[in-house]
């Protein structure tokens, strides 16, 4: 992988590339996997016979694939990791033993993908296109594992197309309502279409209702072995680790936040049924890749001139409920200095809700592109909960930290939060605050 660098036309011509890939449609009116199954047996379907993973839900699906791959590398086990979205850099969505994949992988890959595509008479889609650049990626590097989390929902998500050996179902939450369904038993459902015929699924949900959809599912399609948070394998706060299988001790997770130990739960539970596929790994592999795992942009701290802030990149209820259990645990008694974005197709008044009584300020800036909320519907919001929370709008990330930095004192936490596209950016901008430090 140690490819050499692109020089600038290479450069120039690949940013155009990679322009053309994000002006794609994301969906077409009757989702179907039929053009992504036509473009992987154009394509020769290159990861048959490699063991492949796939890991949805709600929350917890980016966490939980970081950790598996983790503790896979750990034990000397070649990984692929396909995640999105990104959040700087289109590269981050392919990780090969840890490591983002060079420029020049994807460089001399897209074109081809492109091309097969344009062939298979369906429509050319931007999922689908990501999606079949991992495949060849992590073919063409000779993994043994490939672990996909799915983009949204489940059973028509481009990388359910794909033959797997492992599921993985995270949470169930309220997001993505108008293309999932309405209540949490109809989104459990469209989580679930990942599960296929005798292969083993791994599941951390834990309402009773909509746990049963899940299993209904299963016994539907004839899934293989289940495992079941709290029933099969569960991570204390002390860590213990244990299952029908083995105990561990010592596992503590890198990842900050409580959640963070379900997340490392099924990422163990996972790596145990990979070692009936041979991948074995040993109790030291496993303490060390979860407490070594980093997923940027997830409860991450980072240091600006001695000042702290933290950027999450919650986007739902959920992940905010959770978030501020974060907050209360670990700064008990401070306020917090909000700074947020987030796309217009997300609930953020109900985002909002579980956190504006927390709240001092909260600092407003705009995203890019045709789904980014406008910054003025959600002061307008603000404004009319509360008159004691100031409200600020900015005409740019860079503008805003600048002004939550030099207001921000010892008795607030800075949060930056709303969306990984709001983190993204933020992380972007950050360098213009002169001194920056980056810590994990």
């Amino acid at each position: 992988m140690n490819a050499t660098r692109l020089s600038p036309e290479e450069q120039k011509t690949y940013k155009g590339m990679l322009q053309e890939v994000f002006s794609l449609r994301r969906f077409q009116e009757e989702r179907s996997l039929k053009g992504m199954r036509a473009l992987l047996a154009a394509m020769g379907n290159p990861l048959r016979g490699t063991t492949c993973v796939q890991i949805a839900g709600t929350n917890g699906k980016g966490s939980t694939a970081a950790c598996l791959q983790s503790i896979l590398h750990k034990a000397g086990i070649r990984t692929g990791l396909f995640t999105s979205p990104h959040l700087n850099d289109f590269r981050e969505r392919y990780r090969i033993d840890g490591e983002d994949v060079p420029d020049r992988s994807i460089f001399e890959a897209l074109p081809k993908i492109l091309h097969l595509a344009r062939q298979t008479g369906f429509p050319v889609l931007f999922f689908e296109i990501a999606t079949a650049l991992a495949v060849h990626l992590f073919a063409d590097a000779g993994i043994e594992v490939a672990i996909f989390e799915v983009g949204l929902g489940g059973e028509l998500d481009a990388t359910t197309a794909i033959e797997t050996h492992l599921s993985i179902i995270t949470s169930i939450g309220y997001d993505h309502c108008q293309w999932l369904g309405e209540t949490l038993e109809e989104i459990a459902e469209q989580k679930a279409g990942i599960l296929r015929p005798g292969i083993p699924w791994i599941c951390g949900v834990e309402k009773a209702s909509v746990l049963q959809s899940i299993v209904k599912k299963a016994d539907q399609v004839k899934a293989g072995e289940s495992m079941l948070y709290q029933e099969n394998f569960s991570l204390s706060e002390g860590g213990e680790f244990w299952s029908g299988e083995d105990e561990l001790q010592g596992i503590f997770p890198g990842l900050q936040g409580d959640f963070q130990r379900k997340n490392a739960a099924l990422a163990i539970a996972g790596a145990q049924l990979l070692s009936k596929r041979g991948f074995h790994c040993s109790p030291a592999a496993v303490r060390e890749g979860v407490a070594e795992v980093r997923w940027p942009g997830r409860l991450q701290r980072v240091s600006v001139e001695g000042k702290e802030l933290w950027l999450d990149g919650a986007h739902n209820v959920d992940a905010a409920k959770a978030l501020k259990a974060f907050c209360h645990k670990n700064f008990p008694g401070k306020s917090i200095r909000l700074l947020f974005s987030c796309m217009k197709d997300k609930d953020f008044q109900a985002f909002l809700e579980i956190l504006i009584d927390d709240c001092v300020a909260v600092h407003l800036f705009p995203l890019e592109g045709p789904r980014a909320i406008s910054p003025k519907a959600v002061a307008d919001w603000v404004v009319a909960q509360t008159e004691s929370v100031r409200c600020t709008i900015s005409y740019s990330a860079t503008k805003a930290l600048q002004e939550a930095f030099a207001l921000v004192d010892k008795n607030e936490i800075l949060l930056a939060t709303g969306s990984l596209f709001a983190v993204g950016q933020i992380l972007h901008d950050l360098p213009a605050l002169t001194r920056s430090k980056m810590e994990p």
